[in-house]
């Protein structure tokens, strides 16, 4: 699980698809919670992980796995099919796409994410400071 911070350097997030991608596909930050090993039987139950997303102690969204262009598996699936990709290296990182809607931040915010379900994901917290 983890916490993906967007930003946009674009007056009032107005812009193209390729001045998305000029601004690094809009990526500002990547906060990853702890490594958990998924067995080839579990990984398809990432699909129905259910997760909510707290402010403070506020549930501001909830999501799933599936919300993720039909889950994580199948979101890497699309990934390796594509022409000129010819594997991943182990352990790398891939964002497969956001559970939730994306919400601004403030400093002194703390935030939450709780997943449920067949795969024990566990919690990650995020704390911006003041």
């Amino acid at each position: 699980m983890g916490f993906e911070i967007v930003q946009c350097h674009f007056p009032s997030w107005n812009f193209a698809p390729a001045d998305a991608i000029a601004d690094a596909g809009l990526h500002g930050r990547l906060i990853v919670g702890d490594h958990v090993e998924v067995s080839p039987q579990d990984a398809a139950d990432l699909a129905i992980v259910e997760v909510e997303l707290r402010r403070h102690d506020d549930i501001v969204a909830t999501g799933r796995g599936a919300n993720a262009l039909g889950g994580p598996v199948d979101a890497i699936e699309w990934l390796l099919r594509l022409p000129g990709v010819e594997g991943l290296r182990p352990g790398a990182i891939v964002t497969t796409g956001t559970l939730t809607a994306a919400f601004p931040v403030e400093g002194g915010q703390s935030w939450r994410l709780v997943a449920a379900g067949p795969v024990p994901l566990g919690n990650l917290d995020l704390r911006f400071p003041s």
